[in-house]
């Protein structure tokens, strides 16, 4: 699917630039940053909701090759990030063991953890006890709040799941039902925009820590509608009208190099960048995050020259 390997494409852009805009201090509150981290990390999590559907594994095979996909290139690359923020940053070590542990890399280890839980998923055949199940992981994500930023991220790994569920037993999914989604969820997520304070942060979130008010639960709600309609929208968008016009073998290449994009840019991007970014205007992050997203792919095609370090970027 060329139009998915493209959005994939453009998540890992829009990470970089969100990065960029971090780095300068430029809030997730403010206009570019809010608009970026409203959906783009759940959109990755939908993503693999969506192709880890109807899927058949042997659990102890499948948790071996995910732990090798996700969590080794964390503690590969989480090491090297602590080397250079201890010896090049003067960072601490307290500081340097709650980033390995939570922070560095966190999407890969948040999507190892809901990838494990959600398996049985696909062992349950029985209606009721599914929709127990997706209760029960939806709280769960509540209940740990900010962590690796579950409350968020395993709603958006559900919807993609169900989605394509949708697509397959659905036999009256046609160009109208699309384009009938794409207004739908472009217009909720136009609303939502307006609606959610850009001030809401899903990481405060921790029911195991406090007495959650029915304001938190609301905003939560909003918080949740804004990531699925802006992912939606997008992955309906690419997947079933931008994928038809695209015919390009460059653009599967990159779309198989998500991951170690992913994982590269926190040293290209997040630590060696730093000295670029304090000396450009903003307007240059655009064209610049293109660049760094490019050299990000360049690295990860030569760490794979010889195919023994492919493990160290998840393939």
């Amino acid at each position: 699917m060329q139009g998915i390997d493209c959005l994939k494409i453009l998540l890992c852009y829009l990470v970089i630039l969100g990065h960029l805009f971090q780095m300068a201090n430029i809030q997730q509150t403010s206009g570019g940053g809010y608009f970026i981290y409203s959906f783009h990390m759940p959109l990755f999590c939908c993503i693999s909701g969506y192709f880890f559907y109807g899927k058949q594994y042997v659990f102890k095979d499948y948790l071996i090759n995910k732990f090798r996909q996700l969590i080794i290139p964390c503690l590969t690359w989480g090491a090297i990030l602590a080397c250079y923020d201890y010896f090049i940053a003067g960072r601490s070590v307290i500081a340097l063991i709650k980033d390995y542990i939570l922070f560095d890399l966190w999407y890969l280890k948040s999507l190892f953890c809901i990838l494990i839980i959600c398996f049985p998923l696909l062992q349950i055949r029985k209606k009721y006890l599914v929709l127990l199940y997706v209760l029960f992981l939806v709280i769960a994500g509540i209940g740990f709040g900010g962590v690796l930023l579950l409350a968020l991220q395993i709603p958006a790994f559900l919807f993609g799941y169900f989605f394509h569920g949708y697509e397959i037993y659905s036999k009256n999914y046609s160009k109208k039902a699309k384009i009938f989604f794409l207004i739908l969820s472009f217009s909720i997520f136009f609303v939502e925009l307006l609606v959610v304070h850009p001030s809401i942060n899903v990481n405060q979130l921790n029911m195991l820590r406090t007495f959650l008010s029915i304001t938190d639960y609301y905003n939560y709600i909003h918080r949740v509608i804004l990531a699925l309609s802006g992912s939606f929208f997008l992955f309906v968008l690419f997947k079933d009208f931008v994928g038809n016009y695209l015919n390009s073998d460059t653009i599967v290449d990159m779309g198989r190099y998500t991951l170690g994009i992913y994982i590269v840019q926190s040293i290209i991007v997040e630590r060696l960048s730093l000295t670029v970014i304090e000396s450009i205007c903003v307007f240059y992050y655009i064209p610049y995050a293109i660049c760094a997203l490019l050299l990000c792919y360049m690295t990860c095609k030569l760490i794979c020259i010889s195919n023994k370090l492919n493990w160290t970027i998840g393939l």
